[in-house]
């Protein structure tokens, strides 16, 4: 049964992200779903996302890990993006891993995920002594002339009111 005309996941993901609408969002899911079991693993990842999200309505923590597995295995970035940071979090249906999160984030980067590319940089940054000095002195400078700043507008608006 085809759920909508246009079968491409793009279009699904839209009707499935119309979380207003019900019917909408059934028929993105469905379709998502369809094109999954015919071999499209960005539909897997997006249909084993879904199934972890109560407000979609077709919460089955079973069907994520499922999906999400098939579509991690064959190497799909999306998946695993979500894979490798539900594992970091502990996120359910994934148990905590954070080494096989931490790889699993890495190869999605690796193969142009932006989302992971930043979760990686915020996450695992390190800084040297100095960068953190850097900055500290770069903000505290910046807080100094604020307040110098707010001190003048405050005066003026003293004088204002007087």
């Amino acid at each position: 049964m085809r759920y909508i005309e246009d079968n491409t996941v793009e279009k699904a993901y839209r009707l499935l992200s119309d979380t207003e609408n019900r019917e909408s969002v059934d028929r993105g899911y469905n379709a998502l779903k369809e094109l999954a079991d015919n071999g499209d693993m960005q539909a897997a990842a997006y249909v084993g996302f879904a199934s972890q999200l109560e407000y979609i309505g077709h919460y089955d923590l079973d069907t994520c890990k499922e999906y999400l597995e098939k579509a991690c295995n064959a190497g799909n970035p999306l998946a695993q993006y979500y894979v490798g940071s539900m594992m970091l979090n502990g996120e359910k249906p994934f148990a905590q891993d954070t080494v096989f999160g931490k790889w699993l984030l890495e190869q999605s980067a690796a193969s142009g995920n932006e989302e992971a590319q930043m979760l990686l940089k915020h996450r695992y940054s390190t800084l040297s002594p100095q960068e953190v000095r850097s900055m500290f002195v770069k903000s505290s400078i910046k807080l100094f002339f604020l307040d110098i700043w707010f001190g003048f507008i405050n005066l003026f608006r003293k004088g204002l009111r007087e």
